[in-house]
Order: structure tokens, then sequence, then C-alpha cells
């Protein structure tokens, strides 16, 4: 369902001189692509797991020129064997005299080379750091009574990964123990379902947070910033709003009349050949979510409490059967 709101109708074609870069670096050597003299498209999606974080570049006929060398108006050719040598890449975007972000930073995963009638293309697959830990198996075994927090931290020290901050909303123990086996993030996502919170991996280090908890202050956005329209979702709002790197998730912002949103999920969108430059956003009422965390939350702690029961009750008969 669309809201019924006064939206402001946007020319992609001529966007207050719109920029893109893409920057890629791998020991001495570095190539800069941006929108004034390639044809440049890229497109990156996050959420807040941030193991979604990924971004797809695509470039025709392109060309680099080094940093540190003296323009001479020619562009050397691509040199190939340092984007399939996985560069770190950088990719920063925004507009002229106002803002100008890095949205994201990763590595090159892989490069694909393609044809468009007589123009070659290259599509740039690029991933984080962070996705080997997401893919790392996990075998363990916890005695009964463990707390999530110390099962998180547990598995964490047991991979070598690193712990920033772990901050639940609830902290309930595992009457009977902890036993599982999978990839981490499948064994954290269980996690952070019992115990309402959101995780994330940055820097090799691991983040809990509770699933109401915000990065920073709020950000105020005006109807007049929406473009086209803002749709109802179950639980919050999607709409399309200019290039801006502070609008990222876990963010908190502020919709004209509509209450305060938590950013869940961010795809920034930058097309040459249609013009397209925008962020297509999709956010959670507080309000409803709090009362969603708040019906799974007693639906947790009923299953707890059940568990518990059950291993007071097999713990009463091991007793009455020693007598």
């Amino acid at each position: 369902m669309s809201l019924n709101v006064d939206v402001k109708k946007f020319n992609y074609d001529k966007p207050f001189g719109k920029l893109m870069e893409v920057e890629f670096i791998k020991d001495d050597r570095s190539l800069i692509y941006d929108l004034k003299n390639f044809d440049l498209s890229f497109n990156i999606e996050k959420d807040r797991t941030g193991y979604s974080n990924t971004l797809e570049i695509t470039l025709f006929n392109i060309g680099a020129k080094e940093i540190g060398t003296e323009d001479t108006g020619e562009q050397n050719q691509v040199d190939i064997d340092i984007l399939s040598r996985k560069p770190v890449v950088f990719l920063s975007a925004g507009y002229e005299n106002t803002q100008f972000d890095i949205l994201f930073k990763g590595y090159v995963e892989d490069i694909k080379p393609f044809f468009e009638g007589n123009d070659i293309g290259y599509k740039i697959i690029c991933g984080q750091a962070n996705d080997k830990w997401y893919k790392t198996i996990v075998n363990v075994k916890y005695a009964e009574g463990i707390h999530y927090s110390e099962v998180i931290k547990n598995i964490a020290n047991l991979i070598g990964l690193g712990i920033g901050k772990i901050e639940l909303t609830v902290d309930l123990p595992y009457p009977r123990g902890y036993s599982e086996q999978g990839n981490l993030k499948k064994l954290l996502e269980d996690i952070a379902k019992n115990s309402q919170s959101i995780f994330y991996i940055e820097e090799d280090l691991l983040y809990f947070t509770p699933a109401l908890s915000s990065l920073n202050d709020l950000i105020d956005i005006d109807f007049s910033e929406i473009i086209d329209k803002i749709e109802e979702t179950d639980l919050g709002y999607k709409f399309k709003t200019f290039m801006n790197g502070n609008i990222k998730p876990n963010v908190k912002i502020n919709i004209q009349n509509l209450g305060e949103m938590i950013v869940d999920k961010v795809t920034y969108i930058g097309e040459f050949e249609t013009g397209e430059f925008h962020i297509e956003v999709e956010v959670v009422d507080v309000t409803l979510l709090s009362r969603k965390i708040g019906e799974e939350l007693t639906e947790v702690r009923n299953d707890a409490q059940e568990q518990l029961n059950k291993k007071i009750e097999k713990d009463k008969k091991k007793e009455e059967s020693k007598k």
C-alpha cells in the first residue's frame, strides 16, 4: 500500500551534479574510475546484519590513470591483472559542493567481461572480509545453564573472532545446554532471534546489539526528500530518497509526521544509462517493532520456562529412582 503524501517528483537525468568514484588498490598500484570519464554503474545492498553487504560495479570501455602520475589527458587501459588479484575497493558517491561519502569498502571477488554491441564491459563483484567468518563451520556443545552471551563469546573465542561488543535485549540461559553444528551465520541468527538482538561483524570483530538500538542521533527526513512515493510494509515503510551516506542500516530516522524509524536495509543505486542516482530505504517503525519484540520475548521466555520445568521434573525423577 502506498501512502497518499505530497512527495517530490525527481528528474534523474540532471540531479545536482552527481559524483561517483571507485578506486581499486593493490600493493602500490591504484586504479581510479569516475562518472565524468567512464560509463560507471553500481549497486550496493546493506542490511542490519552486515552479511548481505555486497557491491556490484559495471564499467564500459574502461581505462585508468594511476595516482601520482601526470594527467596527460590519455587514459591507460584497465589493468586486468590488478583487478584479478582481489584488490581493496572503495566506492564513493554524492553530489558536487555538498556530500560525497564512502559507501563501500571491501575487496574484489570476481570480474566478468561481457560485450554489448561493439562495447566491452566488466561486471565486478565485490564483498567484505566478514564473509569468511559467516561461512565458518562450528561444532560446539556447552553445559546446561549457559547463557546466550556466554555461548556467543565461547564460539567467537573458539574460531579466533574478536569481540567488539555483546549487548543483548535478553540474556537467558539454555536449561538443557547448547549443542549445535553448522555455519557461524546460522548459529548467530538463531541466538539473535532468541535474544531479540541483531549482530554483525566489522573489522574482524563481532557485535551484538539490542534490536531497538540505533547508531546515531535522529536524522530528520522531509517529504520533499522522498522520491515518488512511500510504501507501507508489515513493520514500517520503504521509499526512495537522494544519495546520502549517512542513511545506512541501524541508524534512526524521523520521517515527517510518521514518527521514529530504524533503517533496516538500504540499496544504493547509480546507473549511467538511466540516470538513476538514489537510495532505496526500508525502515521499521520503532513502536511496531517494540510490540513485535514484546510478543516474541513472551514466547521465548515461555519456551525457556517450559524447558526448565521439564529439566526439573527429569532431575526429580532421577533422584527418586536412586532411593
